[in-house]
């Protein structure tokens, strides 16, 4: 695939992020960033049940609760294991399969709804890389001027152990939470298309699509790259425990995730994420003479999630 597809993150902190872009050998900008939840039912629908509440109410309880979620979501740390494979549409067979097993941290920034996450890989299929466990967290704890420079540096640095000709950075489990914001939900057109169950809890299936210009995601010419997907709401407090994210522009990606409730924080956060990546492109030189085209495909899951402190506030990089 000739063309490069990039993108960049349009949100009220003015980051720029680029998420895809095809290239020739094999590096990756990931990002990871994990979800908590705090109640935020209005106070004048709380006594509502879910199938009396309006679509416009369970928007406005999803807005609460992704500010929320941005908070409590501050100053978290955890561990993820990433399995990459490179496999072959047809019949799915894997060309090359790689293990990352990296520390991640998440920090908000002061006076936004924003949030950064930042990426070190510990080991490579076992083998240690640059990163040392605890330098993210260090770094934000004690080198408060320079902690974003730091921190992306190391994510940088990271990239090059990530599999695949695609260079991703928002296939991360809570790009959609952001969508939720009240500043971002103008932009999308929702529509409830089903209810589930999860355990005891009624969940109502939301399906969203980008409209208009200047979306949310574009390419580095400026071409739009409208989001479209679901999530799986509980309309009674507004929390995403599921979600699915198509971005299409050249190449294909679907990022699929789904959170679970963390006992030590006392928060839901991401369980597990899935992404897959669609040429068309075909094999690299370094994969030898197999010469057909290949999808990318990855398995994400966290654990180990905890919480540190820190005494100062990051600003807008």
């Amino acid at each position: 695939m000739s063309s490069a597809w990039q993108a960049r993150y349009i949100g009220s902190a003015e980051l720029e992020v680029i998420v895809l872009r095809p290239i020739a050998r094999l590096r990756t900008s990931a990002f990871l960033s994990l979800a908590a939840v705090v109640t935020c039912a209005a106070a004048g629908s709380a006594a509502l049940e879910p199938r009396a509440l309006s679509l416009r109410q369970v928007l406005a309880r999803a807005a609460d609760y992704s500010v929320a979620y941005g908070s409590a979501l501050a100053s978290v740390v955890a561990d993820e294991t990433f399995v990459q494979e490179l496999v072959l549409p047809g019949d799915g067979s894997v060309v090359r399969q790689r293990r990352l097993e990296s520390e991640i941290a998440f920090v908000k920034l002061a006076q936004t709804t924003e949030w950064l996450a930042f990426r070190g890989v510990l080991r490579v299929d076992g083998t240690p890389a640059a990163h040392t466990a605890g330098q993210l967290e260090r770094i934000f704890r004690y080198a408060p001027q320079s902690a974003l420079a730091q921190a992306r540096a190391i994510t940088a640095g990271s990239a090059r152990y990530n599999l695949g000709p695609v260079e991703r950075n928002f296939n991360v489990p809570t790009t959609v939470l952001q969508f939720l914001l009240p500043q971002h939900q103008n932009r999308f057109r929702f529509r409830k298309v089903g209810e589930e169950r999860a355990g005891d809890e009624p969940v109502w299936v939301v399906e969203f699509r980008e409209r208009g210009r200047s979306t949310f995601i574009r390419t580095p010419e400026g071409r739009d790259a409208p989001a479209e997907g679901r999530l799986w709401i509980v309309p009674a407090d507004g929390r995403v425990i599921r979600s699915r994210l198509v971005v299409e522009a050249g190449v294909r990606a679907e990022i699929e995730a789904a959170w679970q409730y963390d006992d030590r924080l006392q928060l839901w956060v991401p369980e597990e994420m899935r992404e897959h990546y669609r040429g068309p492109w075909k094999t690299t030189g370094d994969l030898g003479p197999i010469g057909e085209r290949y999808d990318v495909r990855g398995v994400a899951r966290y654990s180990n999630y905890r919480r540190f402190e820190v005494e100062y506030r990051i600003g807008k990089p």
